[in-house]
């Protein structure tokens, strides 16, 4: 029997909905359907932004979703989307009440700070059970220019909720968890410094390398009309933060070297006037014809991992990324990758080995990665060969999950996380 099987763990988080699926979501899905398979129970909890409360059912994943609310007068319904969409730190009074009264739970694991995550910190002193938290969209290394743009729905309201923060105890979350999970190094030697050593624990993410090994390729070309282009793929999620812009002012450079490149630029789009920029930023260069924006493809679908097996190499141009789940899904699909040298990627992708990496805001250096790709086949195959060799040797979901039985092992036990730390 796996370390705690038949233990009963809470997943919490923010919200979960396939429209609007993004690396968190997937983390979450992955972790719980593998979790299910070694014998734990796995309730899920959610509120219902973007969605309606009550049990629903996500890719075979049974959620139960909670009524919420954000606690400022005068926000509008915009604003209330927007938030919903991102960055929104919400209330739910519901789902205090289920924690405080659902059966025989063991731990639960949180995947949002806040105020979601204060309600989950008092539920949890309450009935002293323990809970760890896993650290998915950076805390500690989210850079101002995104910290303002979370701010900007709040802009004329007034908030009421620093006595909702009083009494969960949003302060003191970190503090008082029993586990702190960082996806990135970088966030992993912040908590290290800033809360403690002896709760930090680095687990990446995880990938599931035989899926996304399977794609057609040809059948995505064929559906989409890009037969004879050499695909420069973007997968994220259509926000200033992931950098898709830094493509369409690059594109015109890569275009004269590469005359048939084609940049496909995949993902929900969380912030509309970023969309409308980058689409304004193709056009005003003359290349629209040179680029097509798919907001987003189901992430159970066969278009996902066919847009994978399109593409002749994967570009994240990201501003700052904890993690990068998407390189993992390009190295199990046998693709090149060329990335911004920010957050958490430089820790796993070595540039010249594994990947490309140029400085982040760097439209010249991310020029010079794609093509060099695009025309090197030597070392394009190179790059492909090491990091298909990676991850599946470290990042399957397997492998992650293995180490996510042992951590709630020791936490359940209240034995020291000191040999398990970092894999």
């Amino acid at each position: 029997m796996v370390p705690g099987a038949n233990m009963k763990v809470i997943h919490v988080l923010r919200r979960i909905v396939e429209e609007e699926w993004g690396g968190a979501e997937a983390v979450i899905y992955n972790y719980c359907m593998r979790l299910i398979d070694r014998g734990y129970d796995t309730p899920v909890y959610c509120t219902s932004a973007l969605s309606k409360p009550g049990p629903a059912v996500v890719r075979g994943l049974p959620v139960e979703r909670f009524p919420y609310f954000y606690p400022y007068l005068f926000l509008s319904k915009d604003a209330r989307h927007e938030m919903d969409m991102k960055g929104g730190s919400p209330i739910s009074f519901p789902m205090f009440r289920r924690l405080l009264r659902e059966k025989d739970v063991d731990l639960v694991h949180l995947h949002s700070m806040g105020r979601l995550g204060g309600v989950v910190r008092k539920a949890c002193r309450k009935r002293g059970i323990p809970f760890v938290v896993s650290l998915h969209g950076g805390h500690f290394t989210i850079p101002p220019a995104e910290e303002a743009l979370f701010q900007e729905p709040q802009k004329r309201t007034l908030c009421y909720g620093k006595p909702f923060g009083l009494y969960f105890g949003n302060r003191r979350i970190l503090s008082d968890a029993a586990a702190i999970l960082s996806v990135g190094y970088a966030e992993h030697a912040e908590v290290e410094k800033r809360v403690s050593r002896k709760t930090a624990v680095y687990l990446p993410n995880g990938v599931d390398t035989k899926r996304f090994a399977g794609g057609a390729g040809e059948r995505f070309r064929k559906k989409f009309g890009l037969e004879g282009k050499r695909i420069i793929l973007c997968l994220s999620r259509i926000d200033p933060q992931k950098g898709q812009l830094y493509l369409a002012r690059a594109l015109p450079d890569v275009l004269k070297k590469v005359p048939n490149a084609h940049v496909v630029i995949v993902g929900s789009i969380t912030i509309r006037r970023y969309h409308d920029e980058i689409v304004e930023t193709l056009k005003k260069n003359g290349v629209e014809d040179h680029a097509l924006i798919i907001p987003g493809l189901a992430p159970d679908g066969n278009d996902l991992i066919d847009a994978y097996a399109a593409c002749d190499v994967f570009a994240l141009p990201t501003r700052h990324e904890p993690f990068g789940i998407v390189v993992l899904e390009a190295w199990a699909a046998h693709k090149p990758v060329v990335a911004s040298r920010i957050g958490g990627i430089p820790h796993f992708v070595t540039s010249g080995e594994n990947g490309l990496l140029f400085e982040p805001h760097d439209v010249k250096g991310l020029v010079d990665s794609i093509t060099r790709v695009l025309t090197d086949e030597d070392f394009a195959k190179k790059i492909a060969d090491n990091g298909f060799a990676e991850v599946r040797r470290t990042y399957d979901w397997n492998v992650i999950v293995d180490r996510l039985t042992q951590i709630y092992d020791r936490v359940v036990k209240g034995k020291s996380l000191d040999d398990i730390r970092r894999p």
